[in-house]
């Protein structure tokens, strides 16, 4: 499959914060965090799907999955048994390949990501046959689209603290606006 022209997206993480205070905000919960990455990745689905059709790359599948971004998640975290900070490295990720997202391609990404950052984050985690059983894809395609991952990263997986504190406290704002006088 060829490489299509790629597109620079928008980014997951346009803001610029500075490090929330854990202890006038506590951490979000993986559920609730789940919720604000699905509804960050809809709105960029929404405002690249008129583009995306020209965008086929390895991870765009034939037909769009039939199980929605939020449930794809929500199956995601509750199975994968991984680290909240798995899910905010792979929307750091995911915005590093940039790589503009259509229904074609966003839940290859997503379990590819989960996959990459649950092996560099976490001190234990599941082989790919587990991550492609859970994402609904075969565990040879899985392992090539893991190497076209990190080559598209071009192996750069580590992700600063304040990189990763800037990828969650945009989505701690998403989560709750009133957070913006705290973190500004």
């Amino acid at each position: 499959m060829a490489h299509a022209r790629r597109r620079t997206m928008p980014s997951m993480c346009p803001w610029s914060q500075t490090p929330l205070d854990e202890t006038s905000s506590p951490p979000l919960p993986t559920c609730d965090l789940l919720v604000i990455i699905a509804k960050v990745v809809n709105q960029l689905l929404q405002g690249a799907a008129a583009a995306a059709k020209d965008d086929v790359t390895k991870f765009c599948a034939l037909t769009p999955p039939q199980i929605s971004v939020p449930n794809y998640l929500q199956r995601i975290g509750q199975y994968a048994d991984c680290s909240p900070g798995c899910f905010v490295l792979s929307m750091v990720y995911i915005d590093r390949l940039g790589m503009r997202l259509s229904p074609l391609n966003v839940h290859r990404l997503l379990i590819t990501a989960v996959c990459v950052a649950s092996k560099f984050l976490d001190d234990s985690f599941y082989p790919n046959s587990f991550y492609a059983q859970l994402g609904g894809i075969p565990l040879d395609e899985l392992n090539r689209l893991e190497v076209e991952f990190v080559f598209g990263l071009n192996f750069s997986l580590n992700v600063t603290p304040g990189e990763y504190d800037r990828y969650y406290a945009g989505l701690r704002l998403r989560a709750d606006p009133s957070l913006a006088e705290v973190v500004c």
